[in-house]
């Protein structure tokens, strides 16, 4: 689901460059975006509907109880000289139990030549006790840029609304505990049980946080930031020394305001690494949980590597703005939709004040030029009455 909305957005990016340049009517793709999000609401509202029928699906019945219950009714109601075990009679069981029961019962019952039930053949619901065949998963993995898409798409959901992520993560996890063993669900993973610190009480303090959370900024994913997060993994998958994420940070390019880490064992699935974050089972500051919903926070990594002890570990790295620096001088002009060319430049200013010039002037209409050298960028704005705006800023 998190991977389909990943792809509708990027479809939407898509069609609004394909619409600046005015060439929406010869999109060439047989499936439109408006196809993929009924699609997209489709699958969310049959794994809701499957969610639903399989809470609602009745325990399991052992038959034992009942077959015993029945041994004891027809030692009572059985001739002094009965063969051991005596048979029960229909008349003792109709007249011991309510008619709907005792209809139920003869209709399970087999009968011997003399019309006697045999209790011990009770078996009503022999699948019961049938293995469930596992469902083969699929041989093709989702590969590491891929499944960084989903775990942001599946924070950023946390993010834009967290009272409906709330309502979402408390229903998909309803029941799931018995005491501090977590049952696993099947989407999360191979892996049934989990010993957790705290049980159902650590989902509780999330969903009632998020309640209460206002709406954050979406997360954007970073080349440079995953690179440092997969930097962190292989170190902690390797059981060598971590290098400093400040360190990790610089040697890719330039951060502003605030940077953090999240770190998270045995899980894999893109929807149980952004659960299990936000959850931060025994850990009373909640501090990957912060991370994770901190507005200030609007560029990430991510990073997975396997684990000897756990299976995985995965890194997600968070900052307030990253710059990868170009190493040549480049200039670049757009008007309307930001160009792949005029988005690495942009992505190349350690200033976010100077990246809002820019995309404020692209948003009602401007031409804007970029003239970039290493450590210096030139913005130029043209306005509409033909007049040249520029801002000029260095850095070291």
């Amino acid at each position: 689901e998190a991977e389909g909305e990943a792809h509708v957005r990027a479809a939407q990016e898509v069609l609004r460059q394909m619409e600046s340049y005015d060439v929406a009517e010869r999109n060439p793709s047989i499936v439109t975006l408006n196809e993929m999000r009924d699609k997209l609401e489709r699958v969310r509202t049959m794994a809701d509907e499957l969610k639903a029928a399989a809470q609602q699906a009745p325990p399991l019945m052992p038959r034992e109880p009942v077959v015993d219950a029945l041994h004891e009714l027809a030692d009572a109601t059985a001739a002094p000289n009965a063969p051991k075990p005596p048979a029960l009679s229909p008349p003792a069981l109709d007249e011991a139990l309510p008619a709907a029961h005792a209809h139920f019962l003869r209709a399970e019952l087999s009968e011997d030549a003399r019309k006697q039930l045999a209790p011990a053949s009770f078996d009503p619901f022999p699948a019961d006790r049938d293995a469930v065949a596992a469902l083969k998963l699929p041989a093709i993995e989702l590969d590491l840029r891929a499944r960084a898409l989903a775990v942001i798409e599946h924070v950023n959901r946390a993010r834009v609304d967290p009272p409906a992520f709330a309502r979402m993560l408390s229903t998909q996890l309803q029941g799931c505990f018995e005491g501090t063993t977590f049952n696993i669900p099947a989407a999360w993973g191979k892996r049934k049980l989990l010993r957790t610190a705290e049980g159902e009480a650590a989902v509780f303090n999330l969903v009632a946080q998020l309640k209460s959370t206002k709406p954050s900024p979406v997360l954007r994913l970073v080349p440079a930031l995953s690179g440092a997060a997969q930097q962190l993994a292989d170190e902690l998958g390797g059981g060598g020394a971590s290098t400093p994420l400040m360190e990790r940070l610089n040697g890719r390019g330039t951060f502003s305001g605030s940077a953090g880490e999240a770190v998270v064992y045995g899980v894999r699935q893109p929807e149980a690494i952004a659960a299990q974050l936000l959850i931060s089972d025994g850990d009373k500051e909640r501090r990957n949980r912060s991370f994770l919903l901190n507005g200030d926070l609007k560029v990430a990594g991510f990073g997975l590597a396997e684990h000897a002890q756990h299976g995985s570990v995965c890194v997600l790295t968070f900052a307030t703005l990253f710059a990868t620096a170009l190493a040549e001088p480049q200039t670049v002009e757009c008007q309307g939709e930001a160009s792949d060319a005029f988005t690495d430049v942009l992505d190349a200013i350690p200033s976010q004040q100077a990246r809002d010039i820019a995309t404020d002037a692209l948003v009602i209409g401007k031409k804007v030029r970029l003239e970039y050298e290493p450590g210096k960028i030139n913005i130029v704005v043209f306005e509409r009455d033909g007049s040249q705006r520029s801002s000029v800023l260095k850095w070291s």
